[in-house]
C-alpha cells in the first residue's frame, strides 16, 4: 500500500518523488519511505529506491514532507513512530543525499512528533513546521535551519495558539525573509489559525484566527493548506 504522496520540483527542471510504503517481509509489516526521480520529461533519473529501512517491530516510517530549496536540492522530512521524531535530509536533483539524515528534535515519543512542513526563506533559513502531541493535546512546534542545513534556531514551541482543542495540520509558506503559518483546529474544525516567524526563530506575529466558519473549515492535512 502506498500513501502520503509527495512531489517537489527544482530549478533544474526535475521532479522528486516520495511516497510511504506499508508492506509485509519475513511476516513484519514494515513502513518505509521511497524516494524517485524524473525529468520534464518523464525520464528516469533516479529509480525507485527505498530511503528508509524499517527494522520493523513497531519501528516505521511516515509524516513525510517535501519542500524545495536553492540550489536545485529539495528537503525530505519525515517521523519516525518508535521514536516519535522529526528526521531530515538534503537531496539533490539527482536524488543524491548531500546532506545526511538528522534527527531535528531528538525528544523521543515525549512529545510526540510527525507531520512536518517546511519552507526556504529568502535569506536561505529553512523554516520547518509540525504538530506536537503530548498525550492526547497537539500545539505546532517549529525549528529554523541555516542555509547549511544545519539546526540554528529551536525546537520551539508556538505558544499563544487560541485553538482549544489544539492545532493540526501546519503548512508553512515563505514571505520574503519571514515564514507564514497557517494551521487548523485539532478538534471541531471551526477555525483557520496564522503566524508569523523570522529566520532567527522570533514570532513577528503571534498565533490568531483569521476565519470562522459554525460550519466548519478545512484545508489540506498535507502542508497545502495555505497555497
Amino acid at each position: 500500500e502506498m500513501t502520503e504522496r509527495r512531489v517537489a520540483a527544482t530549478g533544474d527542471n526535475r521532479f522528486v518523488l516520495a511516497w510511504q510504503r506499508s508492506h509485509q517481509e519475513s511476516g513484519e509489516w514494515v513502513d518505509d519511505i521511497y524516494l524517485a526521480v524524473r525529468d520534464d520529461n518523464g525520464e528516469e533519473i533516479r529509480p525507485v529506491s527505498r530511503f528508509t529501512e524499517d527494522p520493523g517491530w513497531g519501528e516505521g516510517y511516515y509524516g513525510l514532507g517535501l519542500a524545495p530549496l536553492a540550489q536545485n536540492r529539495v528537503l525530505v522530512t519525515y517521523a519516525g513512530d518508535w521514536a516519535g521524531d522529526i528526521y531530515y535530509a538534503i537531496l539533490n536533483s539527482a536524488g543524491n543525499v548531500v546532506f545526511p539524515v538528522t534527527n531535528l528534535t531528538s525528544d523521543g515519543s515525549s512529545p510526540w512528533d510527525s507531520g512536518a512542513d517546511a519552507a526556504q526563506l529568502s535569506n536561505g533559513d529553512i523554516v520547518i513546521a509540525w504538530p506536537s502531541r503530548d498525550g492526547f493535546f497537539s500545539r505546532v512546534r517549529y525549528a529554523v535551519l541555516g542555509s547549511s542545513y544545519g539546526l540554528q534556531s529551536g525546537p520551539a514551541l508556538l505558544s499563544g495558539s487560541p485553538a482549544v482543542g489544539g492545532d493540526g495540520f501546519p503548512s508553512v509558506a515563505p514571505s520574503g525573509a519571514t515564514a507564514v503559518l497557517t494551521w487548523m483546529d485539532m478538534g471541531d474544525s471551526r477555525h483557520l489559525y496564522y503566524a508569523l516567524i523570522d529566520g532567527s526563530g522570533g514570532i513577528t506575529t503571534p498565533p490568531m484566527i483569521f476565519w470562522r466558519s459554525e460550519l466548519g473549515v478545512f484545508t489540506s492535512d498535507a502542508g497545502y493548506g495555505n497555497t
